[in-house]
């Protein structure tokens, strides 16, 4: 993630969708950004934290407001477009193709035609760590005939014992999503976890001709 948030132009204004506590913020206050940011999220004891977290000032505007991102219509409550749309480690939690697709359509209606949406999504498969911590969908009462190929519930054991739904994004579905909402994808690559690659980082844009990432201008090739 801190090779994505370091090549962000310092100007430009930030939608950090799924934000929970904000990590995203602590860096922009360190490499001095400022444009304002936005960070949505769902849950408000998440959202408190990010407020009370900030472990450096920050002399940009920034906001925090709570919503609910698998709903409908949220893109058209904001005052877009938005020049960089960040969205880490937040796709994977969205249960179903459909809604995931209804998800980027509505990151497509925000996003500045020059601007980029920068994610990240996990790949639990490639940490045997994680992949001792699978359940069946029994646990949960749910049919195996219900869920979709890549469909997995987590032993969720940070800050106590619960139970976490992810859906593992592979190539082929990025792809397909990239295509079927509208973007290119500029660039991508694996990053995190204890072998470097627990997450696939993303750069996608709008189609415009030979109109590269301006990221990817900025800082040479992420792959």
């Amino acid at each position: 993630m801190g090779r994505l948030i370091a090549a962000i132009p310092p100007q430009v204004r930030i939608l950090d969708l799924g934000c929970g506590s904000a990590p995203v913020l602590g860096l922009l206050a360190a490499q001095h950004h400022r444009g304002p940011y936005l960070g949505l999220d769902l849950s408000q004891p998440m959202l408190d934290l990010a407020e009370q977290g900030l472990s450096k000032p920050v002399s940009f505007p920034f906001l925090f407001q709570q919503t609910d991102l698998f709903e409908p219509g949220w893109a058209q409550r904001l005052a877009g477009p938005y020049e960089c749309v960040l969205s880490f480690a937040f796709l994977h939690h969205i249960p179903s193709y459909p809604a995931r697709l209804a998800f980027l359509r509505q990151v497509h209606q925000v996003l500045n035609p020059a601007g980029d949406f920068l994610w990240s999504t996990w790949r639990l498969t490639r940490s045997p760590r994680l992949c001792s911590r699978i359940l069946p969908w029994s646990v949960a009462g749910i049919p195996e005939s219900e869920v979709e190929p890549g469909d997995y519930l987590l032993d969720w054991r940070q800050g106590g014992r619960g139970i976490r739904y992810v859906h593992e994004i592979d190539e082929a579905e990025r792809i397909r999503l990239a295509q079927e909402s509208g973007f290119e994808e500029c660039e991508t690559f694996a990053s995190d976890g204890e072998q470097g690659n627990l997450s696939d980082y993303s750069v996608w844009s709008l189609p415009s001709g030979d109109r590269r990432s301006a990221l990817s201008s900025t800082r040479g090739p992420l792959t």
